[in-house]
């Protein structure tokens, strides 16, 4: 799989970049070797409107990134920055959900699990998850986002091409 950039641009508002190594959607967790105790209890699936018990996420297909973030200037590193979108019809942006696991999480109830320390200049490899229900989501239009909720020209989006 080629490896994924978002788009460059306004280089002097980027505090995070960061590349999608691969993309890989799994039956289960299991089968991507992450176990219950590493996902959040509950998950949020607003794609659906709908919040997802750790038991029912165990049973249900998982999207797992491989991505290398590197810290330019971000005093305060949180993996909740990355999204999964749909973009729809005319590119209508369409929330799937946040990240319910990621390799460098430590306590799933902690309120410090999206927090990782990463120094400017650093760089990390992780793997973060998604639950994701195939069967509300074309999978083709799927896309990792950063900033969703900050301003359109800060926003960056990578085609996941499933």
């Amino acid at each position: 799989m080629e490896k994924k950039e978002p788009l460059q641009g306004n280089e002097e508002n980027i505090s995070i970049r960061y590349t999608v190594n691969q993309a890989t959607l799994y039956n289960n967790p299991t089968e991507a070797s992450v176990r219950k105790e590493e996902i959040m209890p509950i998950i949020e699936y607003p794609k659906s409107g709908v919040l997802v018990s750790v038991d029912e996420a165990m049973n249900s297909p998982m999207l797992i990134l491989d991505v290398t973030v590197t810290n330019v200037n971000s005093e305060d590193c949180n993996i909740s920055i990355f999204q999964l979108v749909e973009k729809g019809k005319d590119n209508e942006v369409i929330w799937i959900g946040s990240p319910c696991y990621y390799s460098e999480g430590k306590d799933v109830e902690s309120p410090e699990y999206y927090h990782f320390p990463l120094l400017p200049a650093q760089s990390v490899n992780m793997k973060i998850g998604w639950y994701i229900n195939p069967d509300d989501c074309d999978l083709g239009k799927i896309y990792l986002t950063d900033n969703l909720n900050g301003g359109e020209e800060y926003t960056s989006y990578v085609n996941l091409k499933l």
